[in-house]
């Protein structure tokens, strides 16, 4: 029997509009490699890019969802996931949270106009 470790999760507030957040998620698909934008669905604010990662022989997914709490403050949730099965080494939690950290700091070059 293998242990299951919580998935990493990340809830960063921005004091920036909902819509600027959106864009700043889709240049990202441009920038971070070998990461795709697999899924992108403005109608409910719900992104999945798909990375190969060295620890994670399947890949994992990155989903990122925007919450609007004001006109000008989003919440950007993110969450990163096997593409099959659970995390469940420390190997694979160390790359997920590469992953997590990775996008983070590509996301607030982005909103800061850094990256196009």
């Amino acid at each position: 029997m293998s242990n299951v470790i919580p998935n990493p999760k990340r809830i960063v507030r921005v004091n920036i509009e909902q819509e600027k957040v959106r864009t700043a998620v889709k240049v990202l698909a441009k920038h971070v490699q070998p990461t795709k934008l697999t899924i992108e669905n403005d109608i409910m604010n719900y992104y999945q890019f798909q990375s190969a990662a060295k620890g994670l022989d399947t890949g994992m997914f990155l989903e990122v969802c925007l919450h609007k709490v004001d006109n000008d403050k989003t919440d950007i949730h993110i969450e990163v996931r096997r593409v099959f099965g659970h995390i469940n080494t420390i190997a694979e939690i160390d790359d997920a949270w590469g992953f997590v950290n990775g996008f983070t700091n590509m996301m607030g070059k982005a909103l800061r106009g850094e990256i196009s």
